[in-house]
């Protein structure tokens, strides 16, 4: 959509409005986070690339941090939601770019000029890039001991210029040999105080990040030693996040630079020798999170190292695959959880293994250890992977015999039977399913499975509420307790179950049948219920959406929304008379919840 296309905040509904206001943002994300978010909103940081208004509007952009990021954010139920690729994003948090790109967003509602381009928006940025261009203009225009002086003077009365300009010296001065660029980058990366606490990371890294260009200038005088220092230099990082509260996630945007530096160096170094290998599988084992693309060092590494690295690989596997069995032997627990180095370790033999052709060796290792429902979900795709579906089947079926009461193995057998048109089977397998776990779903999967198959679905279904009925029946001698007053609740039937399914299939006479007292049945459907009734049946409406209310003021409190709803969709269902007389009750019986009696409608 084109930014003239843009919807004015008229059009907006207010909880839109709301879903991007600075409480919500802060509330997504957090003060912090906000705060440093503001930066980028008034920078040419962000570049809107597209947008939609309806039904779920959407802005996507992309933003300029320490590499460009591809944010977006939308509304979703009333609230704000993103995505973006930035490290920080990607365990589900708010980044400061999905924050930023919401400020920008209320700004381009906030006006809308001739052009389709927001008005104070582009005014804001207009002047920025002016005053800008005039300041650039002037230093360029100065001679150097002017400007020396300037910087000199500002040192004095700016701890952080002073600090900067110390370090710029200190780097511009750095000397040449490996082992003194070491320990400059060594004291380059060091957390100061042992631990860096979350308001102290941008000050870390602004300091940290003068690795970047000490690894650039360390490899235009020896690509061959600058290696080993992009080495030193990421476990540096990796340490001071692992002493750092890094939630805005800059030690890790640190480290994916730093992550990049030794890709860029080995692809200018000559191929590595061939005991780079282990070192290498020493790092990729130690990344705590994937801060290089491991593909494009794998092949920068040269034919030489790669193969030593996977020899090394191979053997530290078998190594580790040898102390696991003994110890699950030892222990005589065939359930034995691999710890996670070992794990790891395992995958990335398997991917080499993979990646080599040696499928039937990824069988072996893959067959050896079936003694975890996850164990054999892997193989089962692995093999699907290759294209052996029939093999594939056969290991769904037999992880099915060893563990039938497992979630995850059934649902990947009942995935074959509908592929390969095993409908009778996937129709009994469901049927087991609704009876250990009975609910909506679960129901609508087997009824769908019933048609399948070739059932008399009406007869299916009559036997199916026999069964519910009788359940309900059984759970009527089971003693119930309140909590937490321990009071005995009455043993009444419990319908709710039934009643959803009567009302997924739009059944609402049926439903209002069912649900009546002493039968006990959730709120939520009784309102279902109740909203759908046609309108003869409006004063047994009003009898469900009284019982609903009457439940919740029992433990309501202000703001009193829900209840405050119900009383207005009770109301539109009453003569004058009768809504006048009903709101003075409610008046005398809650005169002492101050602020339910204040919202409520006039009589």
């Amino acid at each position: 959509m084109s930014p003239s296309e843009v919807e004015s905040e008229e059009t907006w509904p207010v909880e839109w409005l709301e879903a991007i206001s600075d409480a919500a943002l802060i509330k997504a994300s957090s003060s912090g986070i906000f705060s440093r978010a503001k930066a980028y909103a008034h920078s040419d940081a962000i570049e809107i690339t597209d947008e939609a208004p309806y039904p779920e509007p959407t802005l996507w952009a992309q933003v300029l941090g320490t590499h460009l990021y591809e944010t977006s954010v939308w509304i979703e139920a009333d609230r704000i939601a993103g995505d973006c690729n930035c490290p920080n994003a990607q365990d589900g948090w708010f980044c400061k770019h999905q924050v930023a790109l919401a400020m920008v967003w209320r700004e381009r509602l906030a006006g809308i000029g001739a052009n389709g381009e927001p008005g104070a928006a582009k005014s804001q940025r207009a002047s920025r890039q002016e005053k800008r261009q005039s300041l650039e203009e002037f230093l360029y225009a100065q001679d150097v001991q002017t400007l020396a002086d300037k910087l000199l003077s500002f040192a004095r009365y700016d701890r952080q210029i002073a600090s900067d300009l110390r370090q710029w010296h200190k780097l511009a001065t750095v000397p040449g040999t490996p082992t003194e660029l070491k320990s400059v980058i060594t004291q380059l990366l060091a957390p100061l105080d042992g631990f860096i606490e979350y308001g102290e990371t941008d000050a870390y890294v602004r300091r940290a990040e003068s690795v970047i260009p000490l690894l650039q200038k360390a490899c235009e005088r020896d690509p061959e030693s600058a290696v080993e220092l992009a080495v030193h230099a990421l476990r540096r990082a990796w340490h001071a996040m692992g002493v750092a509260d890094d939630s805005n996630g800059d030690i890790g945007d640190l480290c994916i630079r730093v992550g990049e530096q030794l890709l860029d160096i080995l692809q200018t170094a000559e191929d590595q020798p061939e005991a780079f290998g282990k070192t290498y599988l020493q790092l990729i084992i130690d990344d705590p999170f994937g801060s290089f693309d491991a593909a494009a060092v794998e092949e920068a590494i040269g034919p030489v190292a790669l193969e030593h690295y996977r020899s090394c690989l191979a053997s530290r596997w078998r190594k580790e695959r040898d102390q696991y069995l003994a110890e699950r032997a030892k222990a005589k627990n065939q359930d034995l959880d691999k710890d996670w180095d070992f794990a790891r370790l395992q995958k990335l033999h398997l991917a080499e293994l993979e990646r080599a052709g040696q499928v039937e060796s990824v069988l072996d290792v893959l067959k050896e250890d079936l003694t975890s429902p996850g164990a054999h979900e892997t193989l089962i795709r692995f093999l699907e992977r290759h294209g052996r579906q029939r093999e594939a089947f056969a290991a769904a079926e037999a992880a099915y015999k060893k563990y039938p009461d497992h979630w995850r193995v059934e649902s990947t057998l009942l995935e074959f039977y509908r592929r390969d048109g095993w409908h009778r089977e996937a129709f009994k397998l469901l049927e087991k399913r609704f009876k250990k776990a009975p609910d909506l779903a679960n129901y609508q999967a087997l009824i769908e499975a019933a048609k399948i198959a070739g059932e008399d679905v009406e007869q299916y279904r009559e036997s199916v509420f026999k069964r519910l009925i009788a359940l309900e029946k059984a759970q009527m001698k089971e003693p119930r307790i309140q909590w937490p007053s321990g009071k005995a609740l009455p043993k009444v039937p419990r319908v709710t179950l039934r009643a959803q399914i009567l009302v997924s299939e739009k059944r609402w006479l049926e439903a209002l049948e069912i649900v009546q007292p002493p039968a006990e049945c959730e709120g939520e459907v009784l309102r279902n219920i109740a909203l759908h009734l046609p309108k003869s049946h409006q004063a047994e409406a009003v009898t469900l959406l009284k019982r609903i209310f009457e439940a919740l003021m029992q433990t309501a409190s202000t703001p009193y929304r829900e209840p405050l709803e119900l009383v207005g969709q009770i109301i539109k269902r009453q003569d004058a008379a009768t809504r006048r007389a009903w709101l003075t009750e409610l008046r005398t019986r809650f005169k002492l919840k101050r602020n339910f009696i204040r919202d409520l409608p006039a009589a």
